[in-house]
């Protein structure tokens, strides 16, 4: 059985904002899946001051865990 689970665009930015503590706006640009890597990549539009607060090894369980709780 296929279900379907919705989020904002603005709140996914939202999270990846208050995560970092971004001083400029955030836009998300797009999302790519990849089932073979079991993955879904996101990919935003940051300020370049800001991007350097981004971990790039970031806790992608407590994003997921809050994406999810905006879907539902």
């Amino acid at each position: 059985m296929k279900i379907e689970l919705g989020a904002n665009c603005s709140e996914i930015e939202d999270m990846l904002s208050r995560r970092y503590n971004l001083s400029e706006p955030v836009k998300l640009m797009g999302l790519e899946f990849d089932e073979g890597s079991d993955l879904v990549a996101f990919s935003f539009e940051v300020d370049a001051e800001d991007s350097i607060q981004i971990d790039r090894n970031w806790d992608s369980s407590a994003f997921t865990t809050g994406l999810i709780e905006e879907a539902i």
